[in-house]
Formats: structure tokens, C-alpha cells, sequence
């Protein structure tokens, strides 16, 4: 446990997020930068004494889908997460204050590995046996490191000086490291990790904006860690070692894509860079942006700066991983087929496992696509979220939207598992298909939660889990977890969104057409459009789809113009990816079924959004529940739920 932080850096630190709870700075700031040092206002006195003696503080948009990435990671790039936001610009402009005011940057020198450090010793023995003050030795060496560091030592950050003197650092530390005791040192039952925070080791490193410096493919552990994924992840550690990476960029503002500097994470095992079929995920240096990863399991790669400086601080912190060993449901023996990590393919695997297939419903026609529509979004990517509630339709389901997308490696799917946690039998039901899943995507582009179902409550928070694992992609669709797909409905869907006449506020969503098991798909293509149906018994408005007649509005796949309505279908919808920031899901809506759908057309009208139909069918639904439980079987919500008797039979869509 760290010393008391004083009571003036506590005052500095606590005025502040007491003023910024919002992040937005108003004229009654207790914060004010004047001249390049820190000041405190006259009027903050009286508005900390509350809060003084509580400096604990966390991450508060560490997510869940942060929590899996670290303890039960799907793949090797699935052991990072991504928090933009993390404690705000304010926040952030002091602490790049605290760094000019105490001259950290000065204090930067020529950063080295230990091979550099063994090199130069090995060259100065030999200077000293020629008795040669020059070098004898010229080993043509360069180092795999190009930036500027300085280590902050342990001895220092206990001090009282270092809390008072970098009262924002201290709390960037503290967060970080209050954050990962709550998220990751769970009950005995669940994977989790045992830090000791004595250990913790910080850097502040500056890349000059030169387009060569960097830091070549390396492990913090020392080793080729990706090579021992499996082994690392289930196995208990004996000793504290490095265990989580988080570093926290403090670059410019208006940081581009083509200023570079990406932090690039390896997701396969191969020591040759840029062969074929590697796969890498590239993070960008946002300002304010916190990553997390793995120390023991990501092998990364600093790319170079090509303009700006690339400042950042790195936080290690040290622990023991321990595995799961609840109730006897995932013992290390095991944990392989029942998680669903598989170890990574070969590259032969991967260049012949997703090859294209044909339309696997074959009395179904491709939707129509406009002849220079993908030439207009030919890199953009689609975020699919799905919720799965106990359901074996859910990887069909991912199949069928893999092979009938016209560009499958531009498709990211998020699944929220929720079933019996503690039954082997249910993790390989629901989970044991996973290996049916097409190579290399479902290394790259495949994340998922797992929930049991004792916790889950309902439809909007697990939506609202689903868009969690949500990253940079451009569009997101949320689908049920019983549906199949018509060939090319990602091309379809991102046409006919550009067809509204606002493309960033608009939805396209409907309940679709059904289909019958095991794939048995009605040659239909016309589009339903939603309408309202009746008040229920507590004045809840109900919907239901109408399926156009013939000759209607939009008779067949040649008429490309969309259909304006007024409702909203939680089991389909697409629309661009600021959905989520202009109106996400709420997750505080437990328990919520009959009002979730009406509730998010008021929320999306609101937010200026419009709804549409598409003029043809782009997918079907399962609308028979006989192959799966339910939430409201299984917990009784139906009668809970102001007598709803025949809630069960009512309401279309559900988890």
C-alpha cells in the first residue's frame, strides 16, 4: 500500500475530478494553467474538504469486454483492449503541464534493450584489454529501440516527494492500477490475477516524428510469448512476472492516420515479418487514449512517427496469472475445447480455410448491388453485434453471415454468450462450435463475452454488452443470434444506407421474413415494414411486420429506394457506427422486453435519426423458439412482468 498522497497534491487532484465529472470545464474551475504551472483557485477550499481523504480512484470506462480481453482472451489479438476517453483532455493537459513544469522531457536519454546493454559491455572489455580508448570492436549494430526514455524509480513514486511533485502521474498510476485489482483479482472460482503492486514499474518515453524510429517486434516478458499462448493462459504461474501493459498516450490532439506511430499486435506466432497470412491489429496514438494488453501473451511493434512526437507512458504491472478452477468446469486440461482457444494455424491453414463460397440457399437470388456502389466504401468495415442467449443457432448464424458477405474480412462480429457457466455440457453446446468457425477470420475479426446465465437480465444489457466490444469499425449491424443471410448483404446494406437521404442519421431496420431448421429459407424477398399493432394492458404500444403485397410500395429487388417508418426492430438494424455515441443502448434497463423496441425509436427520433425499410428482404429470422430456452422461461419473467400471460407468444423478437 502506497503512503498517504499529501493533502495539497490530494486537494489538486480531487477539485479536479469533483469539477470534471462531466468533463467539461466550467468558469468555476478549480484548475487553471497560467504561465506553464499549475494553480490552484482561491475557491476550491471549501469544495474538497469532502472529498480529502479519499484519493482512490479508477478507470471508469474500463468495460467488460477489458475484463475478458485480459483474463480469458479468444486469440492473441483478442488480449488487448482499446479505452478512448480515459481521463478526459483536461486531465490530460495537466499532466502534459506537470511533464514541461518538472522537465521530464530533459531528462530523456537514448532508450536500450538488453542486447544493446550486452553489446556495449561486451565492447567496452574489449577497449579496456586493448587499452584503447576508442571502440575495437564493430559489431555494425543497431538497436531495435529508437526512441527517448527515462524509468521513474520505485523508490521515488513511494515517496511524499513524487506525490506532491506529480500529483497527475501519481494518479494516472493509481488509477491504472486500482482499475486492475477490481476488474481482474476476482473470486477464487474465476480466472484472475495477483498483482504485487510493489513490483509496478513506469516509463515516459518519447518517438521523434522522423518516419525511422521505432521498436521493432519484441515480448515485455523477454521471450517469444505468442508461442506459448495456450500453455501461459491456462497454466498457473509459479512467480510475479510482468503480466498487463498499459500505456497511456499523450499525444497531440489532432493526431491523423498518416501521422503514424500505431502500436501494432501480433496475432500469430511466425518470427517473419510480413509473411503471409500474419494478421496484426494496428491501435493508433490517440491523445487520451489507454491501451491494455498482456505482457506474457503479445508479442507488439512500435511503428515510426512520421511528423510528431509520439509521447507515452507506460505502466507495468506485475502478477501471477491464475486459471480458472471453479466447480470443476474448465480444469487445464480442458480449457482448450470448452474456452474455445485454439492453437494458431498454420499458414497453409490459413490461406485455404475461408475460401469463397457460393449461396448456400440456392432458390434465394444475391440482393441487387449498384454497379459503382462498392468502389464508394471498398475499406470500410461492418461491426455486427449479437446476443446469445443459450442459443445453438449462433455460430450458423456467424456462418451464414461470413459466406454470403462479399467481403468477409471486412466483417467484425461481437457475441455475448449467456448460458450455464458451471456445465461442461453447456460450454460445449454453446461454445464448442466455435471451431466451425472459417480460418484465419476467426482469429482476427471474432470477439466475444461470455455471461452466465444467472447474471443476465434481458435484452439491453446484453445489447448494451455486444456494443462493448464494438472497436473503429465504420457500421454496425445488431442482429438476433437465429438468423440467415441473403449473398452480398453487406454491400446491399451499406448502398441502400447511402441511398437515405442522411446517411450518418439514419437506420435501416424491420422484423424480417422467417425461415425453418436446419436452413430452410423461403424464396421470398419481399420486405416487411413494421406498423403498429395494439395498446397492451399496461398502454405499451405493440408492433408487428406486415409483409408488402404485391405491387405495393416496393414489389421487387429492382426498386432501390428505401421506405420511411416509424419503429424500430431490436433484431435487425444497421446504420453508421456513431449510433453508439448519439445513442448506445442502456444497460441500466434490466428486465425491460415489451418497451425495449419503442423506447429506442423514441431515443433515435430524438437524436435526430430517421427510420427505414430496405425495399427487399436482405435476411430471415427463426421465429420459432422450440430448439432453445428463453430469459423469460427460464426466470419466470413473463409472469413477473405485470401478468403478462401471454407476453411469451406476443413479442417477436427476443435474445
Amino acid at each position: 500500500m502506497r503512503e498517504k498522497i499529501p493533502e495539497e497534491a490530494s486537494n489538486l487532484i480531487l477539485s479536479f475530478l469533483a469539477s470534471h465529472n462531466d468533463r467539461k470545464v466550467t468558469s468555476s474551475s478549480s484548475l487553471v494553467v497560467a504561465s506553464g504551472n499549475l494553480h490552484k483557485s482561491e475557491n476550491t477550499k471549501d469544495e474538497t474538504k469532502h472529498v480529502a481523504n479519499n484519493d482512490t480512484s479508477y478507470i471508469k470506462e474500463w468495460k467488460p469486454s477489458t475484463t475478458q480481453s485480459l483474463l480469458t482472451p479468444s486469440s492473441l489479438i483478442g488480449s488487448c483492449d482499446v479505452i478512448d476517453h480515459t481521463f478526459g483532455k483536461s486531465f490530460l493537459t495537466f499532466l502534459k503541464a506537470e511533464v514541461h513544469k518538472n522537465n521530464l522531457i530533459d531528462r530523456l536519454k537514448p532508450a536500450k534493450t538488453a542486447l544493446d546493454h550486452k553489446i556495449n559491455d561486451l565492447t567496452e572489455k574489449f577497449s579496456s584489454f586493448s587499452g584503447s580508448k576508442d571502440p575495437v570492436l564493430n559489431l555494425n549494430h543497431k538497436s531495435a529501440r529508437g526512441d527517448l526514455s527515462v524509468i521513474i524509480p520505485r523508490s521515488f513514486r513511494a515517496s511524499l516527494q513524487f506525490q506532491s511533485q506529480y500529483p497527475f502521474l501519481y494518479q494516472t498510476i493509481s488509477s491504472i492500477e486500482n482499475s486492475a485489482k477490481r476488474n481482474l483479482t476476482n473470486e477464487p472460482t474465476s480466472s484472475r490475477i495477483e498483482f504485487d503492486f510493489s513490483m509496478t514499474s513506469v516509463q515516459f518515453a518519447s518517438y521523434p516524428g522522423d518516419s525511422e524510429s521505432g521498436y521493432s517486434r519484441h515480448c515485455d516478458t523477454g521471450k517469444k510469448c505468442s508461442e506459448e499462448v495456450l500453455e501461459s493462459q491456462f497454466a498457473a504461474q509459479d512467480k510475479a512476472q510482468r503480466i498487463i501493459t498499459a500505456v497511456y498516450y499523450l499525444t497531440d490532439d489532432d493526431w491523423q492516420v498518416e501521422d503514424g506511430g500505431c502500436l501494432r499486435i501480433f496475432g500469430d506466432n511466425s518470427d517473419s515479418g510480413g509473411c503471409v497470412g500474419e494478421h496484426y491489429h494496428d491501435i493508433l496514438p490517440y491523445a487520451d487514449r489507454l491501451v491494455l494488453f498482456r505482457s506474457d501473451l503479445v508479442e507488439h511493434e512500435v511503428l515510426p512517427s512520421t511528423k510528431k512526437m509520439r509521447r507515452a507512458v507506460t505502466v507495468w504491472l506485475y502478477g501471477r496469472f491464475i486459471p480458472k478452477t471453479s466447480r470443476g468446469v474448465c480444469s487445464q486440461n480442458t480449457a482448450k475445447s470448452i474456452v474455445g482457444v485454439k492453437p494458431i494455424p498454420s499458414s497453409s491453414q490459413k490461406e485455404t480455410a475461408l475460401e469463397p463460397v457460393t449461396n448456400t440457399y440456392k432458390e434465394v437470388p444475391p440482393l441487387p448491388i449498384d454497379v459503382d456502389s462498392s468502389r464508394r466504401h471498398d475499406t470500410e468495415k461492418i461491426f455486427v453485434s449479437i446476443p446469445s442467449y443459450r442459443d445453438t443457432e449462433i455460430h450458423p448464424t456467424i456462418i451464414s453471415l461470413i459466406r454470403n458477405a462479399s467481403f468477409p474480412d471486412r466483417i467484425f462480429i461481437g457475441v455475448v454468450y449467456q448460458y450455464d457457466t458451471t456445465s461442461g455440457e453447456e460450454h460445449l453446446k454453446y461454445q464448442g462450435q466455435r471451431s466451425e468457425l472459417p480460418l484465419p477470420w476467426a482469429e482476427s475479426n471474432f470477439r466475444s463475452l461470455t455471461l452466465d446465465c444467472r447474471d443476465a437480465t434481458g435484452p439491453c444489457y446484453a445489447r448494451y454488452l455486444a456494443q462493448s466490444l464494438h472497436r473503429d469499425e465504420e457500421y454496425i449491424l445488431q442482429i438476433d443470434s437465429h438468423m440467415r443471410f441473403r449473398p452480398k448483404w453487406d454491400e446491399y446494406l451499406i448502398q441502400q444506407l447511402y441511398k437515405s437521404p442522411n446517411p450518418e442519421r439514419s437506420v435501416l431496420t424491420t422484423y424480417p421474413p422467417g425461415y425453418s431448421l436446419p436452413n430452410i429459407v423461403s424464396p421470398e424477398t419481399r420486405t416487411t415494414i413494421l406498423v403498429p399493432w395494439k395498446f397492451d394492458k399496461d398502454m405499451i404500444l405493440r408492433q408487428k411486420g406486415r409483409l408488402l403485397r404485391k405491387g405495393g410500395i416496393a414489389e421487387n429487388d429492382n426498386d432501390s429506394h428505401n421506405i420511411r417508418c416509424l419503429l424500430y426492430a431490436a433484431g435487425f438494424n444497421f446504420s453508421s457506427s456513431k449510433v453508439i455515441e448519439d445513442c448506445p443502448y442502456d444497460g441500466t434497463l434490466h428486465h425491460l422486453f415489451f418497451g425495449e423496441e419503442i423506447s429506442m425509436a423514441i431515443r433515435l427520433y430524438t437524436s435526430g435519426y430517421d427510420l427505414f425499410t430496405t425495399p427487399t428482404t436482405v435476411c430471415y429470422h427463426l421465429w420459432s423458439r422450440d430448439h432453445r430456452p428463453d430469459f423469460q422461461t427460464d426466470f419466470g419473467i413473463c409472469a413477473i412482468l405485470s401478468n403478462h400471460e401471454t407476453a411469451h407468444n406476443e413479442k417477436k423478437l427476443s435474445i
